[in-house]
């Protein structure tokens, strides 16, 4: 069965995106004969409603019908169900706006500056949205020294990343569900605003 590349169809949703303010996420294509489908994940700065994604839906799928009378697609003979839809939880973060409303989540982050595996908590963006705070989860009490218990908890250690790092396929960060609370410290760390996040990453 004819059917256009993942790579083709995101590329070709692109431009009917745009009037919405959205992008595509992910394009799956899934073969089965007469049960085949087309999976496209959308996402922009608003998150969009089931009528905004039914509206995507109807422009999408006229899009694909001209463009196969056109001769530019070709889906095959056999019938396919198209669904528009927003992406999972377990999407990696790649956009700004993506890192802005997830802020003060979890993030878990694999492969960034050769460091191992971490988890961190997502604090402000810079005002030019080209870098994110990333904070200490949880805080650690002091040490206990000579005999003494240990005292107050040590300051939350803070760390910048750029935001450019993420468009590299083998570096990846992707929201983690929280059962708890967070402790106080943290979440209030990563609900203030980015200079004074820059500022305890300093002074860490």
């Amino acid at each position: 069965m004819a059917f256009p590349t993942e790579e083709t169809l995101t590329e070709f949703v692109r431009q009917q995106l745009q009037a919405f303010a959205l992008e595509p996420v992910k394009v799956q294509i899934t073969r089965a004969g007469a049960h085949s489908s087309v999976t496209i994940a959308v996402d922009g700065p608003q998150t969009p409603s089931l009528d905004d994604l039914e509206e995507v839906t109807r422009e999408i799928s006229a899009s694909f019908d001209k463009a196969e009378t056109d001769g530019r697609l070709d889906f095959g003979a056999q019938p396919y169900t198209l669904e528009i839809t927003t992406p999972g939880v377990d999407t990696p973060l790649s956009q700004p706006y993506q890192w802005r409303r997830n802020q003060g989540r979890l993030v878990a982050i694999i492969g960034l500056e050769a460091q191992a595996a971490f988890v961190a908590r997502i604090g402000a963006l810079s005002e030019d949205e080209s870098r994110v705070a990333l904070i200490d989860p949880q805080p650690v009490k002091g040490k206990k020294t000579n005999g003494k218990a240990a005292g107050k908890h040590t300051p939350l250690t803070v760390m910048i990343a750029e935001l450019a790092a993420f468009a590299n396929p083998t570096t990846t960060a992707v929201v983690q569900v929280e059962f708890q609370t967070p402790p106080a410290a943290s979440a209030e760390l990563a609900a203030a605003d980015f200079a004074t996040a820059e500022l305890q990453a300093h002074q860490g």
